[in-house]
């Protein structure tokens, strides 16, 4: 019984480690702020971001399971049923992406993660560019990807 509840109200653990990684970037965030006080509010700024525009998705599938729309987390992974709450999930995760384009590469949104450490951590890639430039690297790499991933999953759903 317990584990049918977890699974059908998976959404809540999603919220809860979403939530747990805004608290962790707030934790790591308060050494890069005792050194240079004036990035606080760009913090707090990213901090509320992540707490809010990270959390919608589980919301709207919270949504779908408590209204009975959906059944459990796994409807999720079938966009061409045409469940409305589906639909929308998948529709808030376009609008974030290509609000997520936009941000970083024309309103120097990779240039503010450069400026707040914490969020991305460019050292891993190796390289020699600037931690902007990794970013915009690494995002861009990620959109040509999941717009494959789109492309692909399109022409086989309406190939059918």
């Amino acid at each position: 019984m317990f584990i049918f509840l977890l699974f059908r109200h998976f959404w809540i653990v999603l919220i809860l480690m979403s939530c747990l990684n805004s608290y962790g970037l707030r934790i790591e965030s308060k050494k890069y702020i005792a050194h240079d006080p004036s990035l606080r509010p760009g913090y707090e700024k990213l901090i509320k971001a992540t707490l809010i525009y990270f959390n919608i998705p589980w919301i709207i599938m919270g949504i779908g399971t408590l209204s009975s729309f959906t059944n459990n987390p796994t409807d999720y992974f079938n966009i061409d049923s045409g469940n409305s709450f589906v639909v929308v999930f998948y529709l808030y995760f376009i609008i974030l992406w290509t609000t997520g384009i936009r941000w970083i590469f024309f309103k120097d949104g990779a240039a503010f993660l450069e400026k707040h450490p914490g969020m991305f951590r460019g050292e891993r890639f190796g390289s020699s560019a600037t931690p902007a430039r990794q970013i915009k690297i690494f995002f861009g790499a990620l959109t040509v990807v999941v717009f494959i991933r789109l492309v692909v999953f399109c022409l086989s759903y309406f190939s059918l």
